[in-house]
């Protein structure tokens, strides 16, 4: 017999008295699921004690085990147990997946992606750039120059310029830019 109420599946003694796997001594009664969860009890014979029961469930790491990130994960850590702290060191961000129920844990990590700070590179004589970061937005007025030098992984921007030695661009120069004095 399977009553269904309550998001819950039961099913009752009779429909599982011949299952022997779940109880070592007795028989399985009450055989619950909630979600991925089973629960059920071992009922006691000849007058001994009824145990509920549930699975050992070992931890296991989730998607976010091994993958490089700026910041500690929040989601995805465990697709089975129960997901700790996250402790963090200079290149690695560790937490584990406990079992339940007895179940083994895991130990997980992700390498840890050091922020990164744009910095405007405006040398004597070199065209504008960025000694750290990826350049972009740049802009040529006459006797100027403007871009920005894009950090990473959380890092910040920074807003560069420079002026220029001539009125006019300079077509000797790469990209027809004038050198940045």
């Amino acid at each position: 017999m399977l009553i269904v109420a309550l998001g819950l599946t039961l099913i009752t003694s009779s429909a599982m008295a011949e299952e022997k796997s779940l109880c070592k001594v007795g028989t399985v009664a009450n055989l619950v699921q909630s979600g991925t969860t089973w629960t059920w009890t071992c009922e006691g014979i000849h007058g001994g004690k009824s145990k509920s029961c549930a699975p050992k469930i070992n931890g296991k790491c989730g998607t976010a085990n091994g993958v490089a990130t700026a910041t500690a994960p929040t989601t995805t850590r465990c697709s089975a147990g129960t997901a700790g702290t996250v402790t963090t060191n200079a290149t690695t961000f560790t937490w584990s997946c406990a079992g339940i129920n007895g179940g083994n844990d895991a130990n997980c990590s992700a390498p840890k992606l050091n922020p990164v700070n744009g910095v405007c590179r405006a040398v004597s004589g070199q065209n504008p750039g960025c000694s750290a970061g990826a350049m972009s937005g740049v802009t040529m007025n006459i006797g100027t120059a403007s871009w920005n030098c894009l950090g990473s992984n959380g890092g910040s921007n920074a807003n560069c310029s420079c002026r220029c030695t001539c009125s006019t661009p300079n077509p000797s120069c790469p990209q027809g830019w004038n050198c940045c004095y």
